[in-house]
């Protein structure tokens, strides 16, 4: 809310309000924007799964019905430790099959997912400390930032005009307003392509081996070390064995590289 402020030069428009149950999320106000976490059901871990997705599946039709924004959150399938071994087994087979059903509540109600489990994933529970309660300041502060970013994408177009919405989410991109990430965690190798909707933030591959090959490549083919068809030759055989995809981000990397050395 602070970043939609800061956006619109105004106060805030909307506050959050937290409930308990999904019971109590189907009597919000009309117009209003449902968040749900499917992280209280592991707390009943033993109760028989048919009767579980049977519950789930019409609280969240219910909730659909209404036609307002509808957020799901996934679980973060991290089930712990020193537990006893068949508890933890038995979490992880609910964590598993909450998310799969967070997908087909999504496909069949029309609700988004903002997978927790993938944004927690990509930077490694390890590194933030954390199991499936994000039960630690810089788990908790990413997954508020995947909701906040979930939310101000889909969940505002009846009444944040899309420009807006963009300019929100590059506040909330460059922002920094939790906890710093360590180092390792924060890629330095990031280039943009792109503008407004259509902008990606892509991570170039860090492999020294394989960027300095191709940038030395690329260097001696713009010099004429080598003939243009024996560097064409070079660079099919690197498609060939890292694929087309890998192989242009090295080669932007690599060009990127010398554009900038030669600016020193």
């Amino acid at each position: 809310m602070d970043a939609l402020a800061e956006a619109a030069g105004t106060p805030a428009i909307c506050e959050p309000v937290f409930v308990a149950s999904l019971e109590a999320l189907a009597q919000s106000p009309p117009g209003s924007i449902r968040l749900a976490s499917l992280l209280p059901e592991i707390d009943h871990v033993d109760d028989v799964w048919d009767g579980v997705q049977a519950r789930l599946r019409a609280s969240f039709e219910n909730l659909a019905a209404a036609g307002n924004p509808l957020f799901i959150c996934t679980v973060v399938r991290l089930a712990g430790d020193g537990e006893d071994a068949d508890l933890l087994y038995r979490r992880r087979v609910r964590i598993r099959r909450l998310d799969l059903l967070a997908a087909e509540l999504s496909r069949e109600t029309g609700a988004f997912v903002i997978d927790l489990d993938r944004v927690i994933a990509d930077i490694g529970g390890r590194n933030l400390q954390t199991d499936y309660r994000l039960n630690s300041e810089a788990a908790a502060f990413v997954a508020g930032h995947a909701i906040a970013v979930g939310l101000i994408v889909n969940g505002l177009d009846e009444i944040v005009p899309f420009e807006l919405q963009d300019k929100v989410r590059e506040i909330l991109m460059q922002k920094n307003v939790g906890p710093a990430a360590p180092p390792s965690l924060v890629p330095a190798n990031v280039m943009a392509f792109g503008r407004g909707r259509r902008r990606q933030n892509v991570v170039t591959i860090t492999d020294s081996d394989g960027g300095s090959q191709v940038g030395r490549l690329l260097r001696q083919a713009l010099k004429r070390e080598i003939a243009p068809s024996e560097a064409l030759a070079k660079l099919m055989s690197a498609v060939r064995s890292r694929g087309a995809v890998e192989s242009g981000t090295l080669l932007a990397s690599a060009f990127l590289r010398m554009v900038r050395s030669n600016r020193r």
